[in-house]
């Protein structure tokens, strides 16, 4: 009797610390699904839930913006089953701080809620910088990233030092965030995810970029394109190349796709390959565009 006890009670814990955000969130919306903002260790942070969790219980990790602008594609992966979770990273720009706090929210869904161990992770803008970052130092935790018109490159912004825009206080806080003690050493830094990619194409993190080709802001040739160039180069043989969609004569808003197919089938089957436990999905149907979301309340602008 008391080993059937003990076997009730455990699991029993075990599904009580998989919902753990639940408790005392405030539950809001994103289209019909339910989303949960709360905070961690101090730290905003949000869990929006699919009507059924696909196996394994995949996640979308979006570092910026909040879901509830540029949804499409989180809003398709939700429909695929997927979670979209976020922590805030705001004004750390991919620096210690920054991956410090995707440790801390990492092991709390793996290990709390029982989120699948290699989640893809999604970067808007600047959100490129963390996303990247995190997914270099941690290729063995990470499916596959998806950047779109990203920041791959600190110096092209927002140190503004080739084609791209400056910005006198971000680029401050790099020089903070990362502790350079002068220009020189933040000019000579060689860490960027731009310097780092072949590290994702040599253990199979999938890649998806979105770009626009008339970014003048966050120029394609600095950052993405360059991402694309030196993965592709260091892909072992039999790996998968980056998947690069554009936008002729887009700028840098708006951000995503209308229809994001291409990016949900490319997301789903590098899951797969990370994941063996998990059978492939064969095709995605094309997907509509969503032409308008709900109000969220008390958005997490970061």
């Amino acid at each position: 009797m008391k080993k059937y006890l003990f076997i009730i009670l455990f699991y029993g814990s075990l599904a009580a610390s998989a919902m753990s955000y639940r408790d005392g969130a405030e539950v809001t919306s994103l289209e019909e699904f339910k989303r949960y903002n709360f905070s961690y260790q101090g730290m905003k942070c949000y869990v929006i839930e699919p009507k059924k969790a696909a196996a394994g219980k995949p996640w979308v990790w979006r570092a910026r913006f909040d879901s509830a602008k540029n949804s499409d594609f989180d809003l398709a992966m939700l429909e695929q089953g997927w979670h979209v979770a976020q922590v805030s990273v705001g004004g750390l720009f991919g620096g210690a701080e920054a991956m410090k706090r995707f440790d801390s929210f990492y092991d709390y869904l793996i290990n709390q809620c029982a989120f699948s161990k290699r989640p893809l992770l999604e970067g808007l803008s600047r959100g490129g910088l963390p996303i990247f970052n995190w997914s270099i130092q941690n290729p063995k935790k990470v499916s596959c990233v998806y950047a779109d018109n990203a920041v791959c490159d600190f110096k092209s912004w927002p140190g503004g030092k080739g084609k791209g825009k400056s910005w006198e206080r971000g680029w401050k806080s790099i020089h903070e965030l990362y502790g350079f003690k002068n220009e020189q050493e933040a000019l000579e830094w060689q860490h960027n995810p731009v310097d780092k990619a072949h590290v994702l194409a040599e253990h199979g993190v999938g890649v998806m970029l979105g770009l626009a080709m008339k970014d003048t802001v966050v120029p394609a040739e600095e950052n993405g394109l360059l991402i694309e160039k030196r993965y592709n180069a260091a892909l072992p043989a039999g790996g998968v190349k980056v998947l690069v969609l554009t936008k002729p004569d887009a700028g840098h808003h708006p951000h995503g796709f209308k229809d994001p197919s291409k990016l949900v089938q490319f997301a789903l089957d590098a899951f797969a390959r990370n994941n063996t436990s998990v059978k492939k999905v064969k095709s995605v149907k094309s997907v509509k565009s969503v032409k308008s979301v709900k109000k969220v309340k008390n958005l997490i602008y970061i």
